[in-house]
């Protein structure tokens, strides 16, 4: 019987106090402009690799958790909020880390597992999605609101989550893997 391939992903979770802040001051300013917050009611993160289909979870996430023991934390530097396209983003000063991180995965995944890359992994831009709305001037509006507003620290993704639609997500910290 031959098994079924599921959606998989692997992201970084950012600052639960950074979280908390953002989501805070998110929720207020749309309370008029009804922008959907569907990306606010998951952690907030940073993908590592689109989400992509496998036979082979089990063997996917061994061998991220055997890749991500070579990492600590990773400082994402500061941040800051950018319009693009039909998105309300956060990206950062400091990408090489989250870069190396995607492109390495990428390779893994394609040498070991045939995984292909997309033209997502040929663009990558490692941010973090807060709004995605075709009405852009619903979006320039949300940008005003908030740019003044947020705190930008630096951010810190000390935790990957490992999940699919048949596996609960797997939470691991990278420090102690």
């Amino acid at each position: 019987m031959e098994m079924m391939k599921e959606l998989m992903w692997i992201y970084g979770v950012i600052n639960q106090e950074i979280i908390d802040n953002i989501n805070e001051i998110c929720r207020e300013c749309n309370k008029d402009l009804f922008l959907s917050e569907r990306y606010l009611n998951f952690p907030l993160h940073v993908s590592f690799k689109r989400s992509f289909y496998t036979d082979c979870f089990s063997d996917i996430k061994e061998e991220v958790i055997r890749y991500m023991k070579n990492h600590s934390s990773v400082n994402c530097g500061p941040y800051y909020l950018e319009r693009y396209k039909d998105l309300l983003w956060l990206r950062f000063t400091d990408e090489e880390k989250l870069n190396d991180i995607h492109n390495e995965l990428d390779e893994l995944l394609l040498n070991e597992y045939g995984i292909p890359l997309d033209e997502y992994d040929h663009n990558y831009a490692p941010h973090v999605t807060l709004f995605r709305n075709p009405d852009e001037d619903k979006l320039d509006m949300m940008y005003e609101r908030i740019k003044d507003r947020i705190i930008y620290k630096p951010i810190m993704i000390d935790k990957i989550i490992i999940g699919s639609r048949t596996h609960e997500n797997e939470t691991i910290n990278i420090d102690s893997v």
